[in-house]
């Protein structure tokens, strides 16, 4: 394994350049698997809390922006936070969301493209592989894992 030292510089440039990459997503040709004739991307949220209520008014502002992104689903088990957040959702794009509780069920919905984990830390990693393993696109908060081997199987679930 690679002991290097990664300073703040090196770690920004490197974040930037996969912020930019994933901003990429947005704007690639068939970014999405055509289930919209706008090719859109959706996304799903697994928790709706108060990071994910965050994550959520930046894809409003993406939105707005003419981004081709839509919030199709989220899970929670906290249902009172759910059923706010699916109100939100319709307000402002007047969109029905599709609610859970089970992020599984969430993963196995067809036009989610890609999820935002905005969960309790030790649920992250768990999640993450099971998103990668059902060919879903994550974006996931630090800590993304809380152990090597939980880092080692992210890894190696990415590459396949």
């Amino acid at each position: 394994m690679d002991q290097r030292h990664v300073s703040r510089r090196d770690f920004i440039r490197n974040t930037a350049g996969a912020a930019t990459a994933v901003a990429g997503v947005f704007a690639a040709p068939g970014a999405s698997k055509g289930h919209a004739a706008a090719q859109r991307l959706g996304i799903g949220l697994i928790g709706t809390g108060a990071r994910a209520q965050a994550h959520l008014d930046i894809l409003f502002k993406l939105q707005a922006a003419g981004r081709p992104v839509d919030v199709v689903a989220a899970c929670d088990v906290y249902t009172p936070q759910l059923r706010k957040t699916a109100e939100k959702v319709k307000a402002r794009s007047g969109r029905k969301l599709d609610t859970t509780g089970d992020y599984r069920e969430l993963l196995a919905h067809r036009d989610v493209d890609a999820v935002v984990i905005a969960t309790p830390d030790h649920w992250h990693a768990r999640q993450a592989l099971d998103a990668l393993g059902a060919g879903k696109h994550v974006y996931c908060e630090s800590p993304a894992a809380h152990t090597v081997d939980e880092v080692q199987q992210l890894a190696s679930q990415w590459r396949e």
